[in-house]
Order: structure tokens, then sequence, then C-alpha cells
């Protein structure tokens, strides 16, 4: 009977990057880890996101992108993503920057004709 010995990902995921879709929302995209450097077997991913420095927040995912949803308008976020196994995490990758938009124009003369009228 063989055993075998099950490790975390020894290696970040690669080329993490970000792009702001929304005021609430942004994408995340990353490759795995080399397969050619990296000694665990990759099940799958977690995106932690964090507002201008404070809590972390976990998204789990196996896929190489993800989108965070319910952000606040205009604001920094830290980012760093680690593929896990069943050995657990593996290295986190370095820490990207990425910013929410803010409202759109449509959205701001929306917003004061809802206020102004209806409100």
């Amino acid at each position: 009977m063989k055993t075998v010995l099950v490790v975390a990902p020894d290696k970040p995921p690669e080329q993490v990057r970000c792009t702001s879709l929304s005021p609430q929302s942004i994408r995340v995209r990353w490759m795995p880890p080399s397969f050619d450097q990296n000694r665990g077997l990759v099940e799958g991913y977690k995106v932690s996101y964090s507002m201008n420095g404070e809590k972390f927040v976990v998204k789990t995912t196996t896929n190489l992108e993800t989108t965070l949803h319910g952000l606040s308008k205009a604001t920094n976020y830290t980012i760093r993503v680690v593929a896990h196994s069943t050995a657990g995490d593996g290295v986190p990758s370095p820490a990207i920057h990425c910013r929410t938009e803010e409202d759109s124009m449509f959205q701001k003369c929306y917003d004061n004709i809802v206020t102004r009228y209806y409100i």
C-alpha cells in the first residue's frame, strides 16, 4: 500500500489583478501557482479582501476569478489570493490594491430626481 503525502501549496497564485466593475463590485483574476515549482495539489482558492486595512473578509472559490459584491463606493481595497488543499492554505499572493468606482453621473442624477420628487 502506498502512502501519499498531501501538502499545502508552497507557491502563491500568480498574476493577481483586479478591475473595478461598479461602485460596489470588483472582479479579481489570477493564474494558478507554477506547476513546475508548486508541491501541493490545488483544490481551490481563498480571496481575502479588506477595506482600508480593516478586518479581512474571505471568499472561497474553485475558479480562477471571482467578483466581490456589496462593497463600499469609491473605497480602496487590499486583496490577496491563496491556493489551498486538504492539507491547508498555501502561500498568499502579494497584496494588490483596487478602488471601487464613484457613482456614475447617471446614478447621481437619478438619485437627485428620486430624492427631490418622491421622498
